[in-house]
């Protein structure tokens, strides 16, 4: 079995419907629902999960919409059922939830949604080096941060989406 990391409510290639977008489009900000199968001589290896979504494209750099750095290896999903049972980080806004696609109009953006199995001993970790992750502002310093802090990555799997306002 090959590793699986699923959005369920999206589809490749479609749009991404209207409730996940900002409120600035009319959407909800409601956050899309995922899951993962990791192989069995992976997930042995697997400590914690990240998830980072974030727009490459955004005029100022790199936005994250949405990172929750420290999942339990006991989930293999994130929906409203568990959410509030994971530490969410702070997106590019300084929020700590997540915040929908609001790209300029007829402007076509990417989304990454980043899913890392990390190995390494969160307890052994200071407060410092936890505060450092709640606040990583994108895919490449947080594995900078890990490389930093002798956290090695296990499996990483990007999912890519695309969204075009009007």
């Amino acid at each position: 079995m090959s590793n699986l990391f699923n959005i369920t409510d999206f589809n490749i290639n479609d749009t991404i419907q209207q409730k996940f977008l900002c409120k600035k489009h009319n959407g909800q900000n409601i956050f899309p629902n995922l899951y993962w199968k990791i192989n069995n001589n992976k997930k042995s290896e697997i400590d914690f999960y990240t998830l980072i979504m974030e727009d490459p494209d955004a005029p100022s750099g790199t936005f994250v919409h949405w990172y929750i750095p420290f999942i339990p290896k006991k989930f293999n999903y994130i929906s409203k059922n568990n959410i509030n049972e994971l530490l969410v980080g702070y997106n590019s806004l300084n929020e700590k939830k997540y915040h929908g696609s609001c790209n300029p109009e007829n402007k076509i953006h990417n989304y990454n949604f980043y899913l890392y199995g990390i190995k390494g001993d969160l307890d052994k970790q200071d407060n410092n080096m936890k505060k450092e992750f709640i606040n990583t502002k994108s895919s490449n310093t947080y594995e900078l941060l890990l490389k930093k802090n002798n956290l090695k990555i296990i499996f990483k799997k990007n999912k890519k989406f695309q969204y075009k306002s009007s």
